[in-house]
């Protein structure tokens, strides 16, 4: 970010920049495509074999959703503001859990942030705890309880967006 800051603020002193973190290789079509969201997986399944798993479970079970129709329970389970209806609003939705989850790896810091977002510390952690206990009890709101894979998957997108924790689970 530094190098795109350098680049912006003095045109005329750089050239050229490079960002170390970005994917520059995936970008300019020469190294694997898929090794960034690779790396971001195994972010979390260092956190918990179980949270990978959860999370493959929940987009799964949305894909499944979306294939039977059921856009009303989707727009439900996960709490979208406006009602789903389409094959781009799916691809959509997938989208922001994607981004959801690479900006909490790359921000998992041992500290709470509000860099590019409001994340408690250790956001991959704080998340795989809750995708991983979606069998028990866990309060994402006060008068919701998380007992359901997709409520815990629509909880830990919801991080990313406020920085809000359920009980029981501290960064």
């Amino acid at each position: 970010m530094l190098s795109a800051y350098m680049r912006i603020k003095y045109p005329n002193l750089v050239a050229g920049a490079l960002a170390a973190s970005a994917p520059l290789l995936s970008v300019a079509g020469i190294g694997d495509p898929n090794e960034f969201f690779q790396a971001v997986t195994a972010n979390f399944q260092n956190a918990s074999p179980a949270c990978a798993k959860a999370v493959s479970k929940a987009f799964q079970e949305i894909n499944d959703l979306y294939l039977s129709g059921a856009y009303d329970r989707i727009s439900s389970e996960m709490s979208v503001c406006q009602r789903l209806s389409s094959k781009e609003d799916i691809y959509q939705l997938f989208g922001f859990a994607r981004n959801a989850f690479t900006m909490m790896a790359m921000l998992n810091y041992p500290y709470k942030t509000d860099f590019l977002g409001h994340l408690p510390a250790h956001p991959v952690k704080v998340s795989a705890r809750v995708l991983e206990g979606s069998r028990r009890a866990f309060k994402p709101s006060r008068d919701h309880e998380c007992y359901h894979v997709l409520n815990c998957f629509h909880f830990v997108l919801s991080l990313n967006r406020s920085g809000t924790n359920c009980s029981g689970v501290d960064g």
